[in-house]
């Protein structure tokens, strides 16, 4: 055995390069596979997480418009970019005839945070001071990943969210 070694004959321990490249084919191979409905399942997350945050930015209309007894307007823009924010009345004219309006809370790109696209029957809903959409009118939104994953966000008519 030592005649071997010193003539170079036999092979020194570990692995062959492509032993090692066969593994890292076959790992990621099974990676590739294995992680495809994670990806998916991310995705459906993600629709929930935008109409979830728009189902938020309705209540604080709402909230906001009974509040403050005044009109506020939750506004949700359709297509790629979709920014959303509410507007309202300012607090100190409150009781007072002013025209002022603050944004609340920040305006947010769903379509940045969330990968997704929204469509819609309306790019805003009015609240009044009841906390009633004004008109009694009733909207719908729907959010959908690139994937074609979708969520949909309704509004009653009387300014109720339906999941």
């Amino acid at each position: 055995m030592l005649r071997l070694q010193r003539a170079g004959l036999e092979r020194p321990p570990g692995f062959t390069m492509i032993e090692m490249l066969v593994v890292l084919v076959l790992v990621s191979a099974i990676m590739m596979i294995a992680l495809r409905p994670l990806n998916r399942s991310r995705l459906a997350t993600n629709a929930r997480s935008a109409r979830v945050e728009a189902s938020q930015g309705l209540a604080l209309a709402r909230t906001a418009a009974v509040a403050r007894n005044c009109r506020s307007v939750f506004h949700l823009t359709r297509g790629t970019v979709a920014p959303m924010w509410v507007t309202s009345c300012k607090a100190s004219t409150i009781g007072a005839a002013g025209t002022t309006v603050d944004t609340l809370g920040r305006i947010d790109s769903l379509s940045v945070r969330f990968g997704v696209s929204v469509s819609g029957t309306t790019d805003s809903v009015i609240f009044d001071s009841r906390g009633l959409s004004q008109g009694y009118t009733s909207a719908a939104f729907g959010f959908q990943s690139a994937t074609g994953v979708r969520d949909t966000l309704t509004i009653t008519a009387v300014g109720r969210v339906v999941q």
